[in-house]
């Protein structure tokens, strides 16, 4: 397991229109996204067959950049 930034957008807004946002990710050995943590260690739940995480404490719905370096190693 490795752990390693992630971009994440806020669902519905304009991506290029607001500061840049990195979480916190863990990754399995097959550089799947498995758990996901704000900066303030809250863990994000997943919807499940989505790019999108919840906030479980505001609702909030986060969309997960995918990270081009990892994408083009597990092809």
């Amino acid at each position: 397991m490795n752990t390693r930034k992630v971009t994440v957008h806020k669902m519905y807004e304009e991506f290029h229109s607001y500061p840049i946002t990195q979480y916190t990710g863990e990754y399995d050995d097959k550089n799947n996204l498995i758990r996901l943590f704000n900066s303030s260690k809250e863990q994000l739940i997943r919807v499940f067959g989505t790019y999108q995480w919840c906030l479980p404490s505001t609702s909030i719905c986060y969309f997960v950049e995918e990270d081009p370096f990892y994408q083009r190693t597990m092809d």
